[in-house]
């Protein structure tokens, strides 16, 4: 398909896609997209290597979360952007990449994710989360209510203070972000 072609889905495949995703872009999703405020609920997702895992916000913690797609353009330039953040964030803020499309082969050995990453393994999650553009950096207080976000591309000094310390809270021992926020099933 040339460059500035659509394709058109018709018949079975048109249902099917629409069943699907039809939720996904409802005008009511669109008009609702996530703010400051808004609680996010502990979500099913899966890990690179293909475990399960539920994704929570923990006591004690601020939790980032990384929307992304493999074939973004600003996805790619925010890559090695929230890698320095990871490198340089609190100890108490747990971060947490959410791949929302199947990357191609050897995506992972070129980017060179520092960051934990999971997939979204359900349209259902997505549907809760509305991630209506990426990239999307988004910050969590324990029990999942969004303090911040950026959506599109964020600078170095807005990216610290997403990363910054949880406010209000005690420092956590130091233990690996996989088991302080992802439980596999």
């Amino acid at each position: 398909m040339s460059r500035g072609t659509r394709r058109i889905w018709t018949g079975p495949a048109a249902i099917a896609i629409c069943a699907l995703f039809g939720p996904m872009a409802s005008p009511e999703a669109l008009a609702m997209p996530l703010a400051p405020g808004a609680v996010v609920r502990p979500f099913e997702a899966r890990d690179t290597d293909g475990h399960d895992v539920r994704v929570g916000f923990l006591p004690g913690t601020a939790t980032v979360l990384l929307f992304f797609l493999s074939g973004c353009s600003d996805c790619h330039d925010m890559l090695p952007e929230w890698n320095y953040a990871y490198d340089r964030r609190a100890a108490n803020v747990r971060v947490l990449g959410v791949i929302l499309d199947q990357e191609p082969p050897g995506f992972w050995k070129v980017m060179r994710l520092r960051f934990p990453v999971v997939r979204a393994s359900s349209v259902s999650a997505l549907r809760d989360l509305h991630p209506t553009r990426v990239p999307l950096t988004m910050r969590l207080r324990a029990g999942g209510t969004i303090e911040d976000l950026v959506v599109g591309l964020a600078s170095r000094a807005r990216l610290g203070s997403l990363f910054a310390p949880a406010s209000g809270t005690r420092p956590i021992s130091a233990q690996s972000p996989s088991t302080l926020l992802l439980v596999h099933d």
